[in-house]
């Protein structure tokens, strides 16, 4: 494998070292909080979430479903994560599990 000082070319992808991008979720009647992830798809970020909020980490990521801020259609699993969903503690991406009606905090 290349070394390219401390950095190794695994971590690279096109052409770009990866970079982490913050994220704001909320569940329920949670506080927002926020999350650093690389560069992936919206089904490893449903990992994330798992980690990071509380009673989800038993949770299978299809009952999870991540919707943007006030929006009714959940994102797609395989939705690439990049700098375009950066956003703030004021407009973070809603987590629903499926089967349970969506609260929307405000």
């Amino acid at each position: 494998m290349l070394k390219f000082g401390h950095r190794t070319a695994a971590n690279r992808v096109g052409g770009a070292f990866k970079k982490l991008v913050t994220l704001w979720v909320t569940y329920g009647e949670y506080q927002p909080v926020s999350l650093k992830v690389r560069r992936g798809n919206v089904d490893k970020l449903k990992n994330a979430v798992k980690r990071k909020l509380p009673g989800l980490s038993e949770m299978k990521n299809a009952e999870i479903m991540l919707l943007k801020h006030q929006d009714t259609v959940a994102l797609k699993p395989g939705m690439i994560i990049d700098k375009s969903f950066k956003n703030t503690d004021n407009n973070p991406l809603q987590v629903s599990i499926i089967g349970k009606p969506l609260r929307w905090s405000t």
